[in-house]
């Protein structure tokens, strides 16, 4: 009796995720999300003296993101829907991260480099707009903390099509 439940149950369950599979994208970006964006982020640690990085993202269709994260490049970057909590999304705070390995220093100029960077995301009125984070510790200075930004405001790039 036991079988032939788990049957039926298997029986309907595996075409619906069958389906679920197909209709699947390879990116987690939302359609609004993807193209080349650039702006900038206000640091606020007191151990750096450059208090404006620079940032550009590039969200693709398949999936990949790249970018400058200041003088550093972005690499093996992705991007994931955040939830609060309780599971639920919450409309009210940045609503996606991307983490993403970085190569070369964020400020070249004071020799600041972090192998990692959590950038927190919202969408709106075709803008990015959240904060940034670096891999580090909490406690320390220039050498190993946490590199902190806010006000990151991204605007979509613009390309001119001059011949």
């Amino acid at each position: 009796m036991k079988n032939t439940s788990v049957r039926r149950f298997l029986s309907v369950i595996a075409p619906l995720t069958a389906l679920l599979q197909l209709n699947a994208s390879n990116s987690n970006i939302p359609n609004e999300m993807i193209g080349d964006w650039e702006g900038d982020t206000q640091v606020i640690v007191l151990w750096c003296n450059q208090k404006i990085i620079p940032v550009s993202l590039s969200l693709s269709e398949d999936g990949s993101i790249d970018g400058k994260i200041g003088d550093a490049d972005l690499r093996n970057a992705n991007l994931k829907k955040k939830r609060n909590w309780f599971g639920s999304k919450d409309d009210k705070r940045t609503k996606y991260i991307v983490k993403g390995d970085l190569e070369g220093s964020i400020v070249e100029a004071e020799d600041i480099s972090r192998p990692q960077v959590f950038i927190h995301l919202r969408i709106e009125n075709n803008k990015l707009s959240g904060s940034l984070a670096t891999s580090g510790s909490k406690i320390g200075g220039k050498e190993n903390m946490i590199l902190t930004t806010t006000s990151l405001k991204l605007s979509r790039k613009i390309t001119s099509n001059k011949t």
